[in-house]
């Protein structure tokens, strides 16, 4: 006999919380499911003005709120299966409303989930967050605090808000590339700046890993704040390789713990692959074919059927009638930014002949600030991909 085990569930972030852990939520004073992080709330403005009810969890405390004074982020108190079911069952066995509700506040958890009735799952751990909510609500909050929208809170000491006509551009320019941009690699996105409403998960995956490297590069005052983007990306990135290795494993760690920490400081918020050879311009120097990057417009697309030859077919030991395959291609006049290794150009170099095999992949293109700019999924910093499955599929 067969038996199925359920070990792991997911959704939306409230859906997950509430309806499968049975926890009071991310607004909560312990808002985490995997750890017991205590949040806080701000300070009135001024005096006079209702305290804002919104918890936030810093890892570093500001004075005169309780301890810790900071939080390890590689040492977080996490949440146990067997504390979990200890304090869900306590909440249970509330004799009063108030008790319940002094409980529930105390330990973020409103009673025991139903689903505690299958073994196999462990709670919390059983519900990890998943990649797509992640981006799906992070993004938007780095977005508020970009355009000086962030929960009514300014930008403290920080410089790292954009003024309106750039988002209207960068906007823009995001709607355009939807021209140059091949349809695998994801739906054309709104515009950001006055449709962010109409923004799917999907959306923000197209925006965030390949338009937004190079549509916000050079745009803060800090170059900082930007390299803080990108770093997300390129984890963002990892998290989504079919393989992860132990060393990924590790740097994506380290550089989530790093993303985070570098976060509070900032904000302050209580294509085509070739073989050249390198050596050509000094004719006695041995060959050495080095990998480069080149990008080019397909203009067209030959195949030449080889007649055979008894000589050449003697000498290869085999037939060598073959169907040759060639491409007509323009190459741009690219040059690689040598912070993003985003490629860019505005001119393209003489029409040129190619085997067909030298083509590796198909890219995009965004017009940003006076230039056409690459987007290759191949690069650190583009990786977005999404199919449409067919009910044939």
């Amino acid at each position: 006999m067969q038996r199925a085990y359920l070990l792991l569930g997911g959704g939306d972030i409230l859906a997950v919380v509430k309806a499968l852990l049975d926890m009071k939520g991310p607004n909560a004073i312990l808002p985490c499911r995997a750890c017991n992080i205590q949040g806080i709330r701000p300070a009135a403005a001024t005096r006079g003005e209702e305290r804002p009810k919104t918890h936030y969890i810093p890892l570093r405390r500001p004075p005169a709120y309780p301890p810790p004074k900071k939080y390890n982020p590689s040492n977080l108190p996490l949440r146990t299966h067997a504390k979990f079911m200890q304090q869900a069952r306590a909440v249970d066995r509330a004799s009063t409303k108030t008790e319940w509700d002094l409980l529930a506040k105390r330990y973020g958890i409103k009673g025991t989930p139903i689903l505690t009735q299958v073994s196999s799952l462990d709670f919390p751990t059983s519900f990890p967050p998943d990649m797509m909510h992640i981006v799906r609500n992070l993004i938007p909050l780095l977005i508020d605090h970009y355009t000086g929208d962030f929960k009514g809170l300014d930008r403290g000491n920080g410089s790292y808000e954009l003024p309106a006509h750039v988002w209207e551009a960068i906007g823009l320019a995001a709607v355009e590339a939807g021209d140059t941009t091949p349809s695998a690699f994801g739906r054309r996105v709104p515009n950001i700046a006055s449709a962010r409403g109409q923004f799917t998960a999907e959306s923000w995956f197209v925006w965030t890993t390949l338009f937004a490297p190079e549509l916000l590069h050079k745009r803060f005052a800090k170059a900082e704040y930007y390299n803080h983007f990108s770093r997300l990306v390129k984890l963002i990135n990892l998290c989504l390789k079919f393989s992860i290795t132990k060393a990924e494993l590790a740097e994506i760690r380290s550089g989530f713990i790093k993303w985070v920490e570098d976060y509070e400081r900032y904000c302050r918020a209580i294509l085509c692959l070739r073989l050249v050879d390198a050596n050509a311009h000094r004719p006695k120097a041995p060959i050495q074919d080095i990998p480069v990057t080149a990008f080019a417009r397909l203009e067209k697309v030959f195949t030449i059927e080889l007649r055979p030859c008894q000589h050449l077919d003697a000498w290869l030991g085999s037939d060598s009638c073959s169907t040759l395959v060639l491409a007509l291609v323009t190459p741009c006049k690219s040059r690689a930014d040598p912070q993003t290794d985003i490629h860019h150009y505005k001119k393209y170099r003489t029409p040129e002949v190619i085997d067909a095999q030298c083509i590796q992949s198909v890219v995009g293109r965004i017009f940003s600030r006076g230039q056409w700019a690459i987007i290759d999924r191949n690069a650190d910093l583009a990786r977005a991909q999404f199919h449409v499955i067919g009910d044939d599929d």
